[in-house]
């Protein structure tokens, strides 16, 4: 039962990348193509001169951009995103100024906490249960996962992926201590990595009882992982390494 499981998560990621593959190539194929015919009664052979604009004195040509300065509203290409940076000292519980997925309504009964996970930052808020449950913070534990994170996002930073899981988690009365963790039915992430890697997260947390006793024993926990296409990656080079990505999974079979 475990290996079908198994090989259905890999089915859905081959199913997935596939789509990405085919995307890539649509935009590919879609692509206009310069200098392709000319204007009709036009002699392809001569060349015209475009009339030069006189310019007036002391007004500034607009199509010569101040150097620095882009489009408003626009990102300027030149100029790369600064990678995100581990939090060390990050609030328990949502904030105006935290990412949408912190704020969004309760999607399932009994969701205590959410996690976020970006190639450089880490991001836990509790969502649910404050009066009863609270996590331990651990700064340390929290940096190494966006180590052991990073390195799948570099395998897989051929396209922009998430993956999303929701999982029950069961607390030992006595103690406190996590005694079972298990993904929600059709709540495991595509890939069976994510799934692997969310399970293991979880269970190094911790947790402190504001009233001295597990009130709450049972509750869930939201993850989401979010990879971005590697920048500068053009089309051609992340259609070869998604098939380099197929073939190996393939092999697997």
């Amino acid at each position: 039962m475990r290996n079908a499981l198994l090989k259905s998560h890999q089915f859905a990621l081959l199913a997935a990348a596939l789509f990405v593959l085919i995307a890539i190539c649509v935009s590919c194929g879609s692509s206009p193509k310069k200098g392709g015919g000319t204007e009709p009664g036009k002699d392809p052979g001569k060349k015209t001169q475009e009339p030069v604009a006189k310019k007036e004195p002391g007004k500034k040509d607009p199509e010569k951009k101040e150097p620095g300065k882009g489009e408003p509203g626009k990102k300027d290409p030149e100029k790369k995103e600064e990678p995100e940076k581990f939090v060390e000292n990050q609030p328990e519980f949502p904030e105006p100024e935290d990412d949408a997925y912190f704020r969004e309504p309760e999607a399932e009964s009994g969701e205590v906490f959410r996690v976020l996970i970006t190639k450089g930052n880490y991001q836990v808020r509790q969502v649910g249960s404050r009066d009863y449950l609270r996590r331990k913070r651990d700064p340390n534990g929290d940096r190494a996962q966006v180590e052991i994170f990073r390195k799948f996002s570099d395998r897989y930073n051929f396209a922009d992926l998430v993956f999303k899981g929701m999982l029950r988690v069961r607390l030992n009365p006595h103690n406190g201590e996590i005694e079972m963790i298990r993904f929600i039915p059709g709540k495991t992430p595509q890939a069976a990595q994510a799934a692997r890697l969310f399970k293991n997260d979880l269970s190094r947390f911790a947790f402190s009882f504001p009233k001295n006793a597990v009130v709450v024993r049972e509750f869930r926990v939201r993850f989401e992982w979010r990879i971005k296409r590697q920048e500068g990656l053009t089309d051609e080079e992340a259609k070869k390494r998604l098939l380099e990505f197929l073939k190996k999974q393939l092999r697997k079979y």
